[in-house]
C-alpha cells in the first residue's frame, strides 16, 4: 500500500498493488490540478491496475493500454467541468491513456455521468438527487464549478459520451449506487457497453460487482474499498477482478 499526499485542497488517496515482475517501474499520475507525480516501484492506481494482463490468457477482450507509464484522467481534465464530455475529450487531447468517470442511473433508468448523490455541490440544488430525478430535469440543469463559477457544463448521458469518444478508447466506469436496484444497474451498464471493448467497471459496491459478474462472466471488474480486511479481499478475488484499489470515499 502506498499513500499519495495530494496537493492542498485535494483528497488523499491510498492505492495498492504491484506490477508483474520485479523490475523498477515508474507510474506517472496526473491530478485534475495539472500536477504530475512519478511513483517508483510497484505503485499502481486503480486505473493502472486495470491494465494488468494477468487475465489476458482467460479473457481475450482484456483492457488494452500502451506500455507504461500510463496517464489516467480522473473525471476528465481541467479547466473543463468534471464528468462532462468537454473535460473527457480534453483529457484525450492532452495525452490521457484512460478515462475514469462516475456513472449512476436516473429515476427513468438512464445512465448519466455525475459523482455526487445530489446536485448540491455543482447545481446548488439540495432538493435533487440523481437517482430520484428523471433525465429531462437533469439535462436542463446548468452545472457550475464550485470554486470557479464561470466554468459551466451539463450532465451528459453515458450513451452521449461513448458516442463522442474515439472507438474503443479505454474507459474506467465507476458505478455509483445509492438506492437503484443492483440488477437493474448492472443490466443498464452492460447493455450500454455491449458493443465496446476496453471497458472496466469499478465500484465501492461489492454486491453490485457480484451482480455484474453474475450477468456477465467476461465483464472486467475492479473493486474499490476504503480498506481491505482479509475476508473481503478473498471474497473479491472470487469475482476474477483485475485489482482491488483502496481509496477513501
Amino acid at each position: 500500500r502506498l499513500e499519495l499526499a495530494a496537493q492542498p485542497g485535494e483528497e488523499r488517496r491510498v492505492v495498492g498493488g504491484r506490477f508483474r515482475g520485479g523490475g523498477r517501474r515508474r507510474l506517472l499520475l496526473r491530478y485534475n490540478s495539472g500536477c504530475d507525480r512519478a511513483i517508483d516501484r510497484h505503485a499502481v492506481t486503480a486505473a493502472a491496475a486495470l491494465a494488468r494482463r494477468t487475465r489476458a490468457a482467460e479473457d481475450d477482450r482484456a483492457v488494452r493500454l500502451p506500455k507504461p507509464p500510463w496517464i489516467a484522467a480522473h473525471r476528465g481534465a481541467e479547466p473543463q467541468l468534471e464528468n462532462t464530455i468537454p473535460a473527457l475529450l480534453l483529457a484525450i487531447d492532452e495525452g490521457a491513456d484512460l478515462l475514469e468517470f462516475d456513472v449512476q442511473a436516473t429515476a427513468d433508468d438512464v445512465l448519466v455521468l455525475h459523482h455526487d448523490a445530489d446536485l448540491a455541490r455543482l447545481a446548488g440544488r439540495t432538493d435533487l438527487t440523481v437517482e430520484s430525478t428523471p433525465l429531462h430535469e437533469l439535462a436542463d440543469l446548468e452545472l457550475r464549478h464550485p470554486e470557479r463559477p464561470a466554468i459551466t457544463g451539463c450532465i451528459p448521458t453515458l450513451a452521449e459520451l461513448l458516442a463522442a469518444l474515439p472507438g474503443n478508447f479505454p474507459v474506467n466506469i465507476e458505478l455509483k449506487r445509492h438506492a437503484t436496484d443492483r440488477g437493474l444497474l448492472a443490466r443498464l451498464a452492460l447493455a450500454a457497453t455491449v458493443e465496446r471493448d476496453n471497458v472496466l467497471f469499478s465500484s465501492f459496491d461489492a454486491a453490485l460487482l457480484v451482480e455484474l459478474r453474475r450477468q456477465s462472466p467476461s465483464a472486467r471488474l475492479a473493486p474499490l474499498a476504503p480498506h481491505a480486511p482479509p475476508l473481503r479481499t478473498r471474497a473479491l478475488r472470487c469475482l476474477r477482478a483485475y485489482h482491488t484499489a483502496y481509496l477513501p470515499r
